[in-house]
């Protein structure tokens, strides 16, 4: 069985001595809405890192034609196109979108590119230890601040 949000949650609480909760609906008690804050703080977090399974080594992007840029997901965390798979273009992520650190610019003159990408994904897309070690990881955080 998968760890859900709310179990993290009522994790969370517990290690501060507060009562679990029956829903994440509002309204949500003050505690509640900490460890939820926490909780996703801390998601992030451990999935900026990169993992196996959230990132995708290789992956050829398409260029819009008509604007000569690559947009990207606000589900990305990190975008590297730096490591020579592109020739003398340097990618980065950057307002939204492919910026080309070599020439300064958002527009990208070839047809597509190639990047690594590391997601930031749902905490049900998360394989069980990732959730439990966020989990642990947000009780410990969430006990330092209460």
């Amino acid at each position: 069985m998968y760890t859900t949000e709310l179990e993290a949650i009522n994790t969370m609480l517990s290690a501060v001595g507060s009562s679990p909760v029956n829903s994440l609906a509002a309204p949500l008690g003050a505690d509640v809405a900490i460890s939820q804050n926490i909780l996703i703080e801390t998601r992030r977090e451990v999935l900026q890192r990169g993992w196996v399974f959230n990132t995708d080594y290789k992956l050829e992007l398409a260029v819009d034609s008509t604007t000569n840029e690559v947009a990207v997901g606000e589900n990305i965390l990190r975008i590297d196109g730096s490591d020579g798979y592109n020739g003398n273009l340097d990618l980065v992520q950057r307002s939204g979108k492919l910026y080309d650190r070599t020439a300064h610019t958002h527009t990208i003159t070839a047809s597509k590119v190639t990047v690594d990408l590391t997601y930031l994904l749902n905490w049900t897309d998360c394989p069980e230890v990732a959730r439990r070690f966020m989990m642990i990881r947000a009780a410990r955080v969430f006990a330092d601040r209460i």
